[in-house]
Parts: C-alpha cells; structure tokens; sequence
C-alpha cells in the first residue's frame, strides 16, 4: 500500500478516506464493507467542495489573517451548504 514504504498508494489513500467518511457521518462503520472505491470523480468534487466551504467559513468566522484565504460564507450558511453536500455524498456512497 505504500509503494516508497511512506505514502501511501491510491489503495491506502482510499482506507483512509473510508474511515473519514465514517468520523464525518457520511458512512455508518457497518457499512463499509460494501463501499467500494468510487470511480466516480463528482464524490471527490462534493467532498473537496464541502471542505472548501466549511474550511473558508470557519476561517472567516475566527477572524483569521491567512493571506490569499476567499473569504468565507456566513458560517449558518456554510453549514447549511455543507449539509445539502452531505445528502449528495451519501446518495453516491449508497
């Protein structure tokens, strides 16, 4: 799984991914033995969009200085959005 003996191959990186779905709530842990690895790039596209929202909102929220940072959503709105993706990454998931 880990080619170098560091980084991990798209095989590890899936594990990984796997056990994050399940500490977001997207996946329940008895499901994972039939989520298979998705072919499907829009799954990684909804989950790299709904971290870009939460990551700018929170951001925004806390006052942070970080040069370059989008300006982030309200955070009720940013959680809000982030909830609609939830329901779109689970209809995939399934």
């Amino acid at each position: 799984m880990a080619g170098d003996g560091i980084h991990p191959n798209a095989t590890g990186h899936w594990l990984m991914a796997r056990q994050v779905l399940v500490a977001l709530g997207v996946v329940r842990e008895t499901e994972l033995l039939k989520l298979e690895r998705p072919s499907d790039a829009k799954l990684m596209q909804l989950i790299a969009r709904r971290q870009h929202i939460l990551r700018d909102a929170y951001l925004t929220d806390i006052g942070h200085k970080r040069p370059g940072m989008t300006k982030g959503l309200p955070l009720d709105e940013a959680l809000k959005q982030a909830t609609q993706l939830d329901e779109e990454i689970r209809k995939i998931t399934r």
